[in-house]
């Protein structure tokens, strides 16, 4: 076990004894870091008995006598009660671990591999000895279900096709029959990961199926009743997407420090003000995939702070990547209505959102630039937008930041159509850009090709024809 593996060894040297499972599941944790020592402590106080697994002597040493093996608030009481009252211990037999228990959490962890990827040798060595457990407890116990949670980082789709398969190999049993796996993501700030346990932001239970769900759902029933039950995929995907999030959220608050300096103004006043904004800045607002901004605020605002950035000399990689980033969206959505080898094309919604017959900067019309410089005919509806509309007006607002209305504000008027069933009737392909019931109705009923930038249908109701810019 020196090369950090967890090797089976002979299947004698492994009997445990027969046992009656407590009405609060046994649960193994390999992996005493920070993540793994957190949870032994905490789920040892909600009454459950914990078995710790670690190669590492001294993480071992430390939860079985008690003691921390990191500093965190609150931690060493916990373990040292755990310990005191019988419901901790710890060694370095995780095969032993799994037949001792009902239900292994694994916190081992995941470096980054030579590629920049994630490494999950770890993951691979714990599976393969959780595997070897279940077998010898399956020649012991009929009908024995045990449940293997992950709460490490990894890249979505490991779970199922890496974890699973080690597991299966060495145990010979089948995930969903005989074992279950779930994948948890923990949600813990270092410094106050004990009260995140106890008060969680949310909790989230991948699972492989619903007895495993349920298992999990009830081990943290004390401290969330209402627990997020979804995809495993899902669950996976959702720790990184929150990680990377608070990663954004410091290059952001540390950009507008490097942009306020020059300028003599108070970065951390500007900051107050905006974080005192929880109806958009500090909400789900604008954080639902879509298509790119647009209108007449938010391109303009983008490209004033680069200027002012470049003209003090400051670079803000984030700032000035976020025109990068729409542009690469549009670019996309235009990707996407030339693979379909439409020669004619239905475009329902043309200002920058619903509601308004504001061009200003609306994305779409930078696709339907594109595609009419490469001759594709183009037809369009807005519920909002007339012949009559003033769009002359508007053009002289953008003039030096929208090539997309520049190029169609004389033909705009001729391109549009007085029922969206119209524009749909010639078209070979149709582009959505608003979530309107009469759009929703049409696609529905057309069969053709759709390019669908705002998701017109959920998962339970997705069509075979209509295909989502990111769904």
């Amino acid at each position: 076990m020196a090369d950090g593996t967890y090797e089976p060894l002979n299947r004698a040297a492994r009997a445990v004894p027969l046992r009656v499972i407590e009405e609060k599941p046994a649960i193994s944790i390999v992996g005493l870091g920070y993540v793994g020592a957190v949870s032994a402590a905490c789920l040892s106080d909600l009454g459950h008995r914990i078995v710790g697994v670690d190669l590492d002597a001294a993480k071992v040493d430390a939860i079985a006598a008690g003691r921390s093996p990191i500093h965190e608030h609150e931690l060493g009481d916990l373990l040292n009660r755990g310990v005191a009252e019988g419901r901790i211990s710890a060694h370095d037999d995780l095969i032993r671990a799994v037949q001792d228990t009902d239900v292994t959490f694994v916190s081992v962890g995941t470096p980054t591999a030579p590629d920049g990827g994630c490494d999950d040798r770890y993951i691979r060595s714990a599976a393969r000895a959780i595997g070897e457990g279940l077998a010898l407890k399956k020649e012991r116990h009929v009908d024995t279900y045990h449940v293997v949670v992950l709460r490490c980082s990894i890249p979505p789709g490991t779970t199922m096709a890496v974890m699973v398969p080690e597991i299966e190999k060495a145990s010979g049993l089948l995930c969903g029959k005989d074992f279950g796996v779930c994948f948890n993501p923990e949600f813990l700030r270092e410094g106050v990961a004990v009260a995140d346990f106890r008060k969680p932001p949310k909790t989230v239970v991948g699972a492989s199926d619903d007895r495993a769900a349920r298992i999990v759902a009830r081990i943290f029933e004390p401290v969330d009743r209402n627990p997020i039950l979804c995809e495993i995929e899902t669950a996976e995907t959702v720790k990184y997407v929150d990680n990377v999030w608070h990663a954004v959220k410091v290059t952001f608050g540390n950009e507008v420090g490097r942009l306020c300096k020059p300028m003599g103004v108070d970065s951390h006043k500007v900051m107050d003000i905006f974080c005192q904004d929880t109806k958009l800045n500090l909400s789900p607002y604008y954080l639902k995939p879509g298509f790119a901004y647009g209108g007449s605020c938010l391109p303009k605002e983008v490209r004033a702070v680069r200027h002012i950035a470049d003209s003090h000399g400051v670079d803000l990689p984030m700032i000035r990547g976020a025109m990068d980033s729409n542009d690469a969206h549009i670019a996309e959505a235009i990707r996407m209505v030339r693979e379909t080898g439409a020669k004619r094309v239905a475009v329902l919604g043309l200002a920058f959102k619903p509601g308004t017959d504001d061009l200003r900067e609306s994305p779409v019309l930078e696709v339907i630039a594109a595609l009419r410089a490469e001759g594709v005919e183009v037809a369009a509806h807005d519920m909002s937008i007339t012949p009559e509309t003033r769009i002359a007006a508007q053009l002289s607002y953008v003039t030096h930041g929208a090539p997309g209305l520049r190029a169609l504000a004389e033909d705009l008027p001729e391109l549009l159509v007085a029922r969206p069933e119209d524009a749909v009737a010639e078209a070979d392909a149709i582009i959505v850009t608003h979530n309107h019931g009469c759009y929703r109705e049409l696609v529905k009923s057309s069969f053709k090709p759709t390019i669908d930038l705002v998701r017109l249908f959920s998962d339970e109701m997705a069509l075979p024809h209509v295909d989502g810019i990111g769904w």
